[in-house]
């Protein structure tokens, strides 16, 4: 009667483990990657990368950046061909291929830009010069290509930029 009732738990355990893998691997979200063609101050359209999930936050989807200038732009967003991504929440712990490529220095002062860029905006620079949201998004995106380039520049104090 023992090894019954032994049977039976362990039967019960190896259950209720596949169903909370089953339920971890459901709840990860993809959400489809997209571009939309924005206009920024001067003549030359840019391009802007999107996040749906056809929700977004204030009823708008997310803009997202790029890490290297040389892919693919992720399909329009009504295309048959779509592409999808997952969420990474804590960028700066976390080590993927994004990391190995270009290093842990590029990937915090992305993070850097990405906290002062927009849509953060930490410093207040885009009201105090009046910069516009879409000529915000692509300065940002600019100085994202540039770090992981390695054509970026530092800022000394005297103004000057240095190589």
């Amino acid at each position: 009667m023992k090894a019954i009732g032994k049977i039976f738990s362990i039967t019960f355990l190896l259950v209720l483990l596949c169903m909370s893998l089953i339920s971890a691997f459901a709840n990860e979200r993809l959400y489809q990657g997209c571009f939309e063609n924005i206009k920024i101050l001067g003549d030359e359209p840019s391009v802007l990368l999107r996040i749906t999930d056809r929700k977004g936050k204030y009823g708008k989807d997310d803009g997202v950046y790029c890490y290297d200038k040389n892919s693919k732009y992720p399909s329009d967003i009504n295309s048959a061909d779509k592409t999808y991504y997952k969420r990474i929440e804590s960028y700066l712990d976390f080590t993927d291929e994004l990391t190995d490529k270009y290093g842990k220095d590029k990937k915090e002062r992305i993070a850097a830009v990405l906290n002062v860029g927009y849509p953060n905006e930490s410093f207040g620079c885009m009201k105090k010069y009046v910069v516009s949201a879409n000529d915000a998004m692509y300065m940002t995106q600019t100085l994202i290509w540039d770090i992981t380039l390695g054509t970026d520049n530092d800022y000394v104090v005297s103004d000057k930029i240095t190589k």
